[in-house]
């Protein structure tokens, strides 16, 4: 399949110069004056001003007192029109919609008044199809009842035309016990995040058939992460991608991993990312205050275990460092 290439930038300057743009009619948007007339001179203000006009003329004063009534009245409408207005105008301006372009052989995320005649569309599932369009690339499933009243998705192939104002794709949400709601099979991914490496492995362990049918799963321990590394190296797992996140000077481990191999995983894996270092000398200060700390206790199998941390990430330290 050929490569889908974008406009180039001259290319899309040509297209703007000719009006060859996403520009859609603008709603009729009344302006302070057309709001101020139409409030004031109306049919039922003629009306009060004729009784009023009246009233004046035969010096019945005190009658006038609905005059006030309905000035009021009309002050508050107008005010009421321009602030709704007004408030209208902001939100279109903060929920200005974006779209994802290919252009200069590089994804930018434009205004969807911005796009030219013969961009190229970037979508993600969840997005609405900002201009009508043809698939060049992958087939997709859009949902288009917004404007056909059909529910169900609709299958677009290369060479399909999408609408403006589908979406491609949708969410679908599931309440349950880790992969319990899903048949093996039905997703091609997972994420699994933000909790400890043991409880992972055992999400993992307990939906196994689902998790044998997924093309990869992303795993990220907030502690425990040795526990999690024994798992996937003895269950039969491929480690496709290793890397260290960071969040308040603490460094966690993030992997991506298949089902169907037999790597054996640890914290060696981490060893060419780029946080290692700074994250392997804490560890090696945090276990030297532990093992300080054991020593106390003269437990000579919890010392020899406290010393045996201290070597491994000495030696992971000098791996890292022999490496740069």
């Amino acid at each position: 399949m050929r490569k889908v290439k974008g406009l180039t930038n001259e290319q899309v300057q040509n297209e703007m110069k000719l009006g060859h743009m996403n520009i859609s009619p603008k709603p009729l948007v009344k302006s302070y004056r057309q709001i101020v007339i139409e409030h004031v001179f109306n049919l039922f203000n003629a009306y009060n001003f004729v009784i009023a006009v009246a009233l004046i003329m035969v010096q019945a004063w005190s009658s006038l007192f609905f005059v006030v009534i309905v000035t009021s009245n009309t002050v508050i409408r107008i005010y009421q029109e321009i602030r709704s207005r007004n408030m209208v105008a902001k939100l279109n301006l903060i929920i200005s919609p974006k779209t994802k372009v290919l252009r200069d052989d590089q994804i930018q995320e434009i205004d969807n008044e911005e796009i030219v005649l013969s961009d190229v569309i970037y979508l993600e599932t969840g997005n609405q199809i900002s201009a009508d369009s043809i698939v060049l690339d992958t087939a997709v499933e859009v949902d288009e009842s917004l404007l056909t009243g059909e529910v169900d998705p609709v299958l677009k192939r290369v060479g399909d035309h999408l609408l403006s104002g589908s979406f491609k794709g949708r969410f679908e949400t599931r309440l349950g016990d880790g992969f319990t709601p899903m048949a093996p099979g039905e997703i091609q991914g997972a994420i699994i995040m933000g909790m400890g490496g043991q409880l992972i492995a055992d999400i993992l362990s307990r939906g196994r058939d689902v998790v044998d049918a997924l093309d990869w799963c992303i795993v990220q321990p907030m502690q425990g992460a040795e526990d999690l590394f024994d798992y996937i190296s003895r269950e039969g797992f491929r480690l496709l991608e290793a890397d260290l996140v960071e969040e308040r000077d603490k460094f966690y481990p993030l992997m991506k991993i298949a089902p169907g191999g037999s790597d054996s995983v640890s914290w060696q894996d981490f060893i060419g990312c780029d946080d290692f270092l700074p994250m392997a000398e804490k560890e090696k200060a945090r276990l030297e205050g532990v093992a300080r700390a054991v020593e106390v206790s003269g437990k000579k199998d919890l010392i020899d275990k406290a010393e045996k941390d201290v070597e491994k990430w000495e030696a992971y330290i000098e791996l890292c460092r022999n490496r740069q």
